[in-house]
């Protein structure tokens, strides 16, 4: 059986295959978190203050901010959390920086009314995981 699904690559690579696609490490965890603020339900301004803190089995390098299915900006990780150490100590990896900080500035053609936030850790090999959402709510 084994052969013949190899077979069946070799004669698919044959015919116009240049080489066999690998996928990401296997062994790469997805990277993991928590949004602080914003909260569902918040009423916010154009400028909004959003803080949380994400962790990776190795390294997150950004948290990317989405309004609306739209990338909107991201962060990196630059606030101690020793509390987030504390709770995960396999991923602390001898520091406590594992929060992020950021102000959103929404776009003045982002209309009033409800909106959602979507936020996504990714660690340094690109794995991304959503780590939270809030339904917000533009008054002004």
């Amino acid at each position: 059986m084994a052969r013949r699904v190899l077979l069946g690559v070799l004669l698919a690579c044959a015919a116009g295959c240049t080489s066999l696609q690998t996928g990401p490490d296997s062994k790469n965890e997805l990277p993991f978190g928590w949004v602080d603020e914003p909260t569902n339900g918040l009423a916010v301004e154009r400028n909004m203050t959003s803080h949380g803190w994400a962790l990776d089995d190795n390294t997150v390098s950004k948290v990317h901010v989405y309004l609306d299915g739209h990338y909107l900006a991201q962060t990196t990780m630059t606030e101690a959390r020793p509390d987030v150490s504390k709770t995960y100590p396999r991923y602390a990896h001898g520091n406590d920086t594992h929060g992020w900080k950021l102000v959103i500035i929404l776009p003045r053609d982002v209309t009033l009314g409800p909106h959602k936030l979507v936020f996504q850790a990714v660690d340094n090999q690109g794995a991304t995981r959503d780590i939270g959402t809030a339904d917000v709510r533009l008054d002004r």
